[in-house]
């Protein structure tokens, strides 16, 4: 097996030189302002007042006593924790804003005593303005973070909802009910901490995190107090996307993908689909994932109106199962593409054990580098692979479907979506999930495809059908998560790749799950079917009166 090293990656840049320079990341934060009541929950109501500065009377404690009391005195006065406390302060003042389920938020920096009182933040009960549903979501979740580095703190203000992820990667601050936090408060897809020179921080939907995010994003409005958009620069400047050329694409695919079938094997169903599935909402309960998959295979495959002896190309193979079933299901041929080596050798594995290698060829190659001239296609299929492709070059993927479609072609997608009215500033901006899950992603709005497609073809592909499945897959990646967290230690030990599966990539993957989960069940994310068609294709009609 070959897999990839994945090292986290630390903070770069001129502000990761500044985290890199800490001592430790534990000196104790400036002293918190006076809060309201209803910011503290009934249950700490004799909690001890936040520790501010040493008592007056040290002259009377111990020796040891004094000399800790004094270090703590010199750690309050340091520009990094007067910093690290405006920054705590402006959050504080955000989180005041939650109308909509309560978090509550812990100091435990390890060699310092607690700068501040554990604290719950939002509304008492019967009090919440929000509508029925949302409250009963937030009812299910009971979010808690202790804060571990005065670190986190920082990452916020630098680095939005990345720095929120990175601070779990490494440690630095622990999350109870991880998924029910990204629901309640932000969004996963898009959570965004705006932290300002003048010590305000605020919350903003943008790519996503959990549930208590998500759904007080109303109530957490994003101010941009840095001067001439300061944070958006910083956060271009370190984090400049790289386009998905030919050579990069391969790049960015086998960073992913080629981790090691084991691990993937590890939380997928049997089926080996990495996608969103379509759950039989009559019957949830007696529902398996595999069957659930293998539902959303067939629905994809139905949409594309394979007939038998179609010739199908599919664009990012996975490990095979839709290939497989697309010809045991239509009778038809499949060449299917990927850019992942370790999953060719798995789907080829698959495939020769169905007894299918001759009517399935798997290729190592770009979609871009397939000749029309050589080859052309009845039905174009493809899966989650467009959020491979990049903004850029979405007109360019519609060119060549066109190009490789015959005459009544029809090209049948499925695609992770952002919202049309989130969609321009997440294409400028670098998250969690584009840096360290998939390098390279970008998940397209509806219109954006449809903008696409007619560029790309000369208006040649038409859009014919498209219906969104996302909310289906939340209950995949609670299943995913689950199973991640239960085996991983097993991984490791079949594998002997503690250096790649590291704690932190545990916690990055946890988090990443959590985070995704919280997009698609808030409907902050969505996840689209698709049909283009050529034009007068008659093929489609089917049984319709005429």
């Amino acid at each position: 097996m070959t897999a990839k090293p994945d090292t986290p990656a630390k903070p770069s840049g001129t502000a990761g030189a500044a985290f890199a320079s800490l001592p430790g990341h534990t000196a104790a934060a400036a002293a918190e302002p006076t809060h309201d009541r209803e910011d503290r929950d009934s249950e700490d109501e004799n909690a001890p007042a936040p520790r501010d500065h040493p008592s007056s009377d040290v002259a009377t404690k111990p020796p040891s006593l004094r000399r800790s009391l004094a270090a703590a005195a010199l750690a309050a006065l340091s520009p990094w924790s007067t910093l690290a406390g405006l920054v705590r302060s402006a959050c504080f003042r955000v989180l005041a804003r939650t109308r909509v389920g309560r978090i509550r938020i812990v100091d435990a920096v390890p060699g310092r005593p607690p700068a501040f009182a554990p604290r719950v933040f939002g509304p008492r009960p019967g009090t919440s303005t929000a509508s029925d549903a949302a409250v009963a979501a937030a009812e299910r979740c009971r979010p808690a973070i202790t804060v571990r580095s005065d670190t986190f703190w920082l990452r916020l203000a630098l680095y939005n909802a990345t720095g929120f992820g990175e601070a779990y990667m490494y440690g630095e601050v622990v999350v109870e009910d991880l998924a029910g936090l990204l629901l309640v408060g932000a969004s996963q897809f898009y959570f965004v901490c705006r932290v300002l020179t003048r010590g305000f921080v605020f919350l903003h939907g943008t790519r996503v995190h959990t549930q208590l995010f998500v759904l007080n994003r109303e109530y957490f409005s994003e101010m941009n107090l840095l001067p001439a958009g300061l944070n958006r620069l910083i956060d271009s400047a370190i984090h400049s996307p790289i386009p998905n050329t030919i050579y990069n694409s391969l790049y960015n695919i086998q960073a992913h993908y080629d981790l090691g079938n084991e691990m993937f094997a590890a939380f997928l169903d049997p089926s080996m689909t990495y996608s969103c599935p379509i759950w039989d909402t009559a019957n949830p309960d007696a529902d398996t994932l595999e069957q659930a998959q293998y539902r959303k295979i067939h629905a994809i495959l139905d949409r594309a109106h394979i007939r038998p002896g179609h010739h199908v190309l599919e664009i990012g193979t996975g490990w095979g199962a839709l290939a497989i079933e697309a010809v045991r299901r239509h009778d038809c041929s499949v060449t299917s593409l990927t850019l992942s080596e370790e999953q060719k050798a798995l789907a080829d594995e698959r495939i020769a054990q169905a007894g299918l290698s001759h009517r399935i060829t798997v290729l190592l190659r770009d979609y871009r580098d397939l000749d029309p001239a050589e080859y052309r296609f009845d039905r174009i299929v493809t899966v989650e692979m467009l959020e491979a492709v990049g903004p850029e070059f979405l007109p360019v993927f519609f060119r060549q479907a066109d190009a490789l479609l015959l005459p009544g072609g029809v090209l049948a997608l499925q695609v992770i979506t952002m919202p049309d009215a989130r969609y321009k500033a997440y294409v400028a901006r670098t998250d969690f999930i584009k840096k360290h899950i998939f390098p390279g992603g970008h998940c397209p709005s509806a219109s954006a495809l449809v903008e696409a497609a007619f560029r790309g073809s000369q208006g040649r592909l038409v859009p014919d059908e498209l219906v969104n499945i996302g909310p289906h897959y939340a209950k995949a990646l609670r299943l995913w998560r689950e199973r991640f967290l239960e085996r991983f230690d097993g991984v490791v030990a079949d594998t002997g790749l503690a250096h790649i599966y590291t704690p932190e990539f545990r916690r990055k993957w946890e988090f990443y799950f959590a985070y995704c989960e919280a997009g698609f069940a808030s409907r902050t994310l969505g996840d689209v079917q698709m049909r283009f068609t050529k034009e007068a294709n008659l093929d489609l009609i089917g049984n319709i009166p005429m």
